[in-house]
């Protein structure tokens, strides 16, 4: 039986993603890649930054109100377990409402794991155990560049942030996107208040996130354009030939 392709209009791909794309992703993401750069490099050639120990000090001097109640739970949300219990609702969420170029591009958030662990296996670097510190590391794995959670949290939330940015009703977006916000940035704070990571860990680990969250970005820009909707066609009419193939086998 013939089938009938999707009709697409015939435009350059560049030009084509370029409608679908917001040109502060590039921003982003080359200010990202310069910061961690910087950090890395320190990192390679030294245990700490010159900074490290002074800024965390400062920071864990600081008396946070309500600590004991959003701490630890922004600590669950973003841990190994947490943050791949959030992935999971994310990523069905999106799979649910039908939204299925932001549910390729979620289902690719675990791959910044990979990344994290490649870059600390490269950074031997110690987790803080300094006797000037109130409170020390009490993690026995001392990959300690850059901070996992902080990645994990800027890749997932940030993603979130932009995808509200569809929904039309402005009272839920700027709720949704506070909350994400709040996640990110307490995650970097509460990494450097229990003492898990230096502070150059977690600006490592912002800078790393706002790097694959931009190529996450892009990807999407990608899935949006006249090109991505030609390449998912060509994919699922393979798809249903292999289907339809085995189907008549048996």
């Amino acid at each position: 039986m013939p089938t009938h392709a999707i009709p697409f209009r015939q435009t350059s791909p560049i030009r084509s993603i370029h409608r679908h794309f917001d040109l502060r992703v590039i921003g982003i993401g080359f200010s990202s890649f310069f910061i961690f750069v910087v950090v890395f490099v320190d990192a390679l050639v030294q245990p700490r930054a010159s900074y490290d120990l002074r800024l965390m000090q400062t920071v864990q001097n600081i008396n946070v109100p309500l600590r004991d109640a959003v701490l630890p739970r922004v600590e669950n949300l973003t841990d190994s377990r947490g943050a791949v219990f959030a992935w999971f609702c994310v990523l069905a969420a999106f799979v649910i409402v039908r939204h299925w170029n932001w549910a390729l591009v979620v289902a690719l958030v675990p791959a910044g794991g990979v990344v994290n662990h490649l870059f600390g296996t490269i950074v031997t670097r110690a987790r803080p155990h300094a006797e000037e510190l109130l409170r020390t590391s009490l993690n026995p794995e001392e990959r300690s560049f850059p901070s996992g959670h902080v990645m994990g949290a800027v890749m997932l939330y940030g993603l979130v942030i932009v995808a509200v940015g569809e929904l039309r009703q402005p009272a839920i977006r700027a709720l949704i996107r506070g909350g994400c916000l709040a996640i990110i940035a307490i995650s970097g704070f509460q990494r450097l208040w229990v003492g898990a990571h230096w502070p150059s860990d977690v600006i490592g680990g912002y800078a790393l996130g706002g790097v694959l969250l931009a190529c996450l970005l892009i990807c999407r820009a990608y899935l949006d354009s006249d090109a991505g909707l030609q390449g998912w066609q060509v994919w699922s009419e393979r798809l249903h030939r292999a289907i339809g193939f085995r189907l008549l086998r048996h």
